[in-house]
């Protein structure tokens, strides 16, 4: 004689269903925290580049390539062929990392050349790779505004902040 079987040997349909729909609910609730926690490590990156980019300015306005004895600020450009920063494309433009695109000129006033520049940083992608847009002054504090490009291009001949900027937690 056959030993009887055991009546209960799997999982049911329906408590295959509410463990399904457990793990969906859970997805749901916690994909939303990912992605802004995405946006704000993103913009974090953007500030600490813009403050390496602030450091490597200065740096090279000391290293005086031209060896005219003003040691001029320069642009991104300048600053990577330099080794003063590295964004890992080499020497290209774009100058893009974790989500944003940064520009550094120098003014392009003749007489503030040595004196002024401006940075900035702004999201690829507003909205998925970050919301705010950065600007960073001479002094080295960076200012933001939202749902609106600053070029640097923009800020010359004075390299001043555009009006409108809130100072960034720094």
């Amino acid at each position: 004689m056959r030993p009887a079987l055991s009546l209960r040997r799997a999982f049911t349909i329906v408590e295959l269903l509410m463990v399904c729909a457990i793990i969906a609910l859970l997805a749901a609730l916690s994909i939303p925290n990912l992605v802004a926690s995405k946006l704000k490590a993103n913009e974090t990156s953007a500030i600490a580049k813009l403050k390496k980019i602030h450091a490597a300015q200065f740096s090279f306005k000391n290293s005086d390539l031209d060896n005219d004895g003003k040691g001029n600020f320069g642009n991104m450009q300048a600053l990577i062929t330099a080794g003063q920063i590295d964004f890992g494309n080499g020497t290209n433009a774009p100058f893009n990392s974790d989500g944003y695109a940064f520009e550094c000129e120098p003014s392009s006033d003749p007489s503030q050349v040595n004196y002024a520049f401006v940075a900035t940083a702004n999201p690829i992608n507003p909205g998925s790779t970050g919301e705010r847009n950065f600007v960073m002054d001479i002094n080295g504090l960076v200012h933001f505004k939202t749902g609106e490009e600053i070029l640097a291009a923009s800020l010359q001949p004075a390299c001043e902040v555009p009006p409108g900027c809130s100072v960034a937690g720094n």
